[in-house]
């Protein structure tokens, strides 16, 4: 099975990464870098979808700060998230 795992490199999609080979062996698991695949950026999305076919996908981007920038920063915060989502979802 074929797996997308977005925000692989963060702390949850981290410890998901580690945990599947234990739990499902058979998961060839793909963990693009922004650098290969925008979340924010709708025909980045569409390109990587379009030529990476999947049969799941685990979505754990998401755009975070600590306490202090998620204060100061709600509304941008939850903008980028959105947009990500978005772009994940179509």
């Amino acid at each position: 099975m074929r797996v997308l795992l977005t925000g692989g490199n963060g702390m949850l999609g981290r410890s998901i990464r580690d945990l599947s080979p234990s739990l499902q062996p058979s998961w060839k698991i793909d963990c693009p870098r922004s650098s290969e695949m925008d979340l924010r950026n709708q025909g980045d999305v569409k390109n990587w979808m379009s030529s990476h076919p999947y049969d799941l996908v685990i979505h754990c981007a998401a755009v975070v700060g600590g306490i202090k920038a998620n204060m100061a920063n709600p509304v941008e915060f939850l903008a980028e998230n959105l947009l990500i989502n978005t772009n994940i979802i179509e």
